[in-house]
């Protein structure tokens, strides 16, 4: 090892990173160059961030570089994640909304028959790349569940939080029952599975859609 990072090869180079420099050999400290790579300070990392996110608040930005440790990997991921799951969020909203209304095949919604929004929802979301549709069967299947154990103790911590104008969990909660949520569950996990194996997801979207619909109604 010593002669290959003595005379590595051409067009070659050994990048070395340790935390704990003390601890490595003479003999081969004395055939590297050093380099030292501070932490990025907060001003930096904030500035570098909200020019390329200048929709994100200097408060939110500046809360996940603590959470991170100035990690700028790790900050940016983390910051991905959050903006995809309001995505998903309001996705899942009115998703939930044209289902409870589709039962209805006669009903409006937004000046447009409800099929023909689940229609266009389904296409859609099926224009998503296949993590984001993953994430957002995951979190609806949460969000059931937690909607189902709300009937049975108010106190109980919500999986998913829902933050929308137009939504309260605890009137929606009245819907989800022991007559329906095994199917629904079921439902769901079928569905994550079909679209893990890269099954036509639009198709899939429009079946879950309508199937979900009758569920929602059953008592």
């Amino acid at each position: 090892m010593l002669k290959t990072i003595e005379e590595p090869a051409p067009k070659t180079i050994f990048i070395f990173i340790s935390n704990k420099k003390e601890k490595l050999l003479p003999t081969i400290k004395s055939r590297l160059q050093e380099k030292i790579f501070s932490k990025i300070s907060n001003d930096i990392l904030l500035k570098i961030i909200k020019i390329n996110n200048p929709n994100l608040s200097d408060v939110l930005i500046t809360k996940t570089i603590l959470e991170n440790n100035n990690n700028y990997f790790e900050i940016i991921t983390s910051l991905e994640d959050s903006s995809n799951q309001d995505l998903i969020i309001n996705d899942l909203v009115e998703w939930i909304r044209l289902c409870f209304l589709s039962k209805n095949k006669n009903s409006k919604y937004q000046d447009n028959s409800v099929v023909v929004k689940l229609v266009e929802w389904s296409n859609a979301v099926s224009k998503m790349d296949k993590t984001y549709q993953i994430k957002f069967m995951q979190t609806a299947a949460r969000f059931f569940r937690s909607a189902f154990l709300l009937n049975y103790n108010h106190n109980t911590k919500e999986d998913v939080k829902i933050e929308h104008p137009d939504f309260n969990m605890e009137n929606f909660a009245n819907y989800i029952n022991n007559s329906n949520i095994s199917a629904i569950l079921t439902l769901l996990s079928k569905t994550h599975y079909y679209l893990s194996q890269y099954g036509n997801s639009k198709i899939i979207f429009l079946d879950l859609s309508f199937t979900l619909g009758k569920l929602l109604h059953f008592k």
